[in-house]
């Protein structure tokens, strides 16, 4: 009994030691964030990376955006949306640069977009995948839904098509984090 009691403890000392870890490093990553670039410098870096695969083209902005993805207009001071001329094209950057103290407000938004967006799918079958490789991420004073996958347009299996879904929107974070990040 007092072996396990022992174990037990062993365990949760372990446990809360790297929880410990893990929020000392975020702290870290945002404090070396640039909150002072543009929403379009950062779509645009992402579209020249990924080329021919970005096929969002129609940028929805500051109120239109809001109004449309139920964002709260006074929690940002930028709003840009990317989206496809074709309606059942799934493919979407949406960046909010949230203003001070905002970001989780934002977040909580943008997370409930997105929880539309995986409630609503069924609408258009062939963006099963893509809608559930998308993701809601943090930066700084940036909060960014990626929902791409122009890459995976040729492949067949639904987990082909998840996995190349989720290295585009790989693509699209790594880009961002390095325009955002302090030199």
């Amino acid at each position: 009994m007092k072996k396990g009691l022992v174990k037990l403890m062993a365990c949760v000392m372990i446990m809360g030691s790297l929880v410990a870890c893990g929020e000392k490093k975020e702290e870290t990553k945002e404090s070396t964030v640039k909150n002072d670039v543009k929403v379009e410098t950062l779509t645009a870096a992402v579209a020249e990376k990924l080329g021919e695969n970005y096929w969002p083209t129609d940028k929805i902005t500051g109120s239109d955006a809001a109004d449309l993805y139920q964002l709260t207009l006074d929690n940002a001071e930028e709003i840009l949306a990317e989206v496809p001329k074709m309606a059942m094209n799934a493919d979407m950057l949406l960046i909010v640069k949230a203003k001070e103290g905002k970001v989780e407000d934002v977040k909580k938004e943008v997370e409930a977009l997105r929880q539309s967006k995986v409630d609503d799918v069924m609408q258009y079958p062939m963006n099963v995948q893509k809608i559930a490789a998308s993701s809601v991420n943090v930066v700084g004073n940036y909060v960014v839904y990626v929902q791409l996958g122009g890459s995976a347009a040729d492949l067949e299996t639904d987990d082909e098509i998840r996995t190349g879904c989720e290295a585009d929107n790989k693509t699209a974070m790594e880009v961002i984090e390095n325009q955002l990040k302090s030199e």
